[in-house]
């Protein structure tokens, strides 16, 4: 697993600071949906938009749970630069949608 550390100081000893950021991918048994999701949402953004961050959303253990994927126009249509996401759930929810444009 990776981590992005945010904060400069992030040891056990720190209570309630966030542990950072991880850019794990999906599972295998999950990355088909994943990517489906991404490319129907990455339908939204202009031509002429780089690209975007766009909402993933799974089930999680305690209700719906939202990762991110940074994706762009590529020459081939959307390409997955990036995953942001620490835990996948156990399904990929569709119904859940959000993008910020770049």
């Amino acid at each position: 697993m990776s981590i992005l550390n945010l904060i400069p100081s992030l040891t056990p000893a720190d209570p309630g600071i966030p542990r950072g950021v991880a850019f794990n991918p999906p599972p295998p048994h999950m990355m088909a949906d994943a990517i489906a999701s991404v490319n129907a949402q990455m339908l939204q953004v202009p031509p002429g938009a780089r690209g975007a961050i766009v909402a993933v959303g799974t089930y999680g253990p305690n209700g719906p749970a939202i990762n991110a994927a940074i994706a762009v126009h590529g020459p081939f249509g959307t390409q997955i630069e990036g995953w942001i996401g620490k835990s996948w759930g156990q399904g990929i929810n569709a119904e859940v949608k959000g993008i910020k444009v770049f």
